[in-house]
């Protein structure tokens, strides 16, 4: 869009457009019940951001696959048909490579769809591997360790099409960027 804009849109697709305010108003209502019958009318959100890259991208934020919930695999399966690419986004707190997430990537790839892997919390999963293997990792400095964590997982998910997988960490980036490191493109 040409502005920053937001819009609920309905199950029949009518489109309105809300302020930021008026989502938090409408989300958080006094009462649980009447926040909850507010969410249930609207299908989803959409937020137009005066970008130029996105003018020929959309991003979708969808509940995701990994979900207890079958409605969110339904909303998520439901955007297969229209997607070129999938992010998804591993924790490192809570670990890299469980079965379901192999057969959702997979389902993504037989759709023809590339799956970019992110992983979140790289501190948590650095830390947790100082503390797992001492000896191995002791020599090491974070990046060092960073990159054969990621090494090591893209070669477990390289059988199931992810396209290529790599490390982020809000601290790790806050720190680097407080040092001016060179390596990182602000």
């Amino acid at each position: 869009g040409e502005q920053l804009r937001t819009f609920a849109v309905d199950k029949n697709k009518k489109r309105t457009e809300m302020t930021l305010a008026k989502i938090n108003e409408y989300v958080l209502q006094s009462s649980r019940e009447k926040s909850a019958e507010n969410l249930q009318q609207i299908d989803y959100m959409e937020l137009e951001v005066p970008n130029p890259l996105l003018k020929t991208v959309t991003l979708v934020d969808t509940p995701g696959l990994n979900s207890t919930n079958t409605a969110h695999t339904q909303v998520t399966e439901s955007f297969y048909p229209n997607a070129d690419a999938a992010i998804w986004v591993f924790s490192g707190s809570s670990g890299v490579n469980s079965s379901t997430e192999n057969r959702d990537i997979q389902k993504l790839r037989s759709h023809g769809i590339q799956v970019l892997g992110v992983v979140n919390k790289m501190a948590i999963a650095i830390e947790a591997s100082y503390n797992d293997e001492p000896e191995r990792f002791d020599a090491l400095d974070y990046m060092d360790v960073q990159d054969v964590l990621i090494a090591e997982w893209k070669q477990r998910y390289e059988e199931v099409g992810l396209s290529d997988l790599i490390g982020i960490d809000s601290k790790l980036a806050q720190d680097a960027q407080e040092r001016s490191e060179a390596d990182f493109d602000w």
